[in-house]
């Protein structure tokens, strides 16, 4: 699928040398790849301005997946506030990211679309969200949980099932929101086609699956309870309108309308 290779509003040269790195990984064996690793370690700590420690994941959970772990300073009020700017990506209040990143990612990802993903995790790290919003999520994440179990007992069913399905979707809102705001950090930074195409080609592969009873039964959980992470159908008509809002003018709103229209038919 060819792209508008989307340049984004902030412009890090760096990530180049990111990209090649994951391209280099792609291609080595996993007993040669330390060097790499350690490589991507010393680029990465530049760019974001902390350690950054980075696991290759072979086998298990996230050998297809991606995870940024921060560990927060514990005395903040010593400590500079992130600079997000168009040349820098700064977390000053994370002292240490660690990069779990699973190999069947790598290799089944163009390099681009690695690099995408890393910065859309970055940027569940540099979301501000207020104390009375965390709050509110551990009350709904509490009330969940007595909720789900409440409406197995038969008796109490009725009133705790529909409780049980309010405080989920309630929760699936919250985390969908996120994945967008994550998803417009990596757009900022160039990245909004590599996620596009990421997440096109994943479509293609659900489409590809057989309807079958158990798939059955998770669209009628995901019916009635949502998914934690949206549709990767929204998440492209998303990074799109993103991509639409910012670089109109650069490409004439005709002109991209069409070119979007072309690549981007789902």
């Amino acid at each position: 699928m060819k792209l508008l290779y989307e340049r984004g509003s902030h412009a890090l040269s760096e990530l180049t040398d990111i990209d090649n790195l994951f391209a280099e990984l792609k291609k080595t064996k996993k007993s040669k790849a330390r060097p790499l690793v350690d490589k991507l370690e010393k680029k990465l700590s530049k760019i974001f301005g902390t350690t950054v420690i980075v696991e290759l994941q072979n086998h298990g959970e996230f050998v297809d997946n991606f995870a940024v772990l921060p560990i927060l300073y514990s005395d903040k009020q010593k400590t500079k506030d992130n600079v997000l700017t168009p040349n820098s990506i700064k977390l000053n209040k994370i002292e240490l990211l660690y990069l779990m990143i699973g190999m069947d990612l790598v290799k089944d990802s163009k390099p681009r679309q690695i690099t995408g993903i890393l910065l859309h995790e970055v940027g569940h790290v540099t979301q501000h969200v207020s104390m009375m919003s965390n709050y509110l999520t551990q009350f709904l994440q509490q009330f969940q949980y007595i909720s789900d179990i409440m409406s197995r007992v038969p008796v109490i069913n009725f009133v705790f099932s529909p409780l049980f399905i309010i405080t989920t979707r309630s929760l699936n809102f919250r985390n969908h929101a996120f994945e967008y705001g994550a998803d417009k950090f990596a757009i900022q930074y160039g990245y909004g086609d590599d996620l596009a195409e990421w997440c096109f080609e994943h479509l293609k592969q659900k489409r590809k699956v057989p309807f079958n009873l158990s798939g059955a039964a998770y669209m009628l959980k995901t019916l009635f309870e949502g998914s934690s992470h949206p549709s990767f159908k929204k998440r492209i008509y998303a990074v799109i309108k993103e991509m639409k809002t910012n670089y109109s003018k650069e490409y004439g709103d005709k002109r991209l309308k069409q070119l979007l229209d072309k690549y981007y038919n789902t």
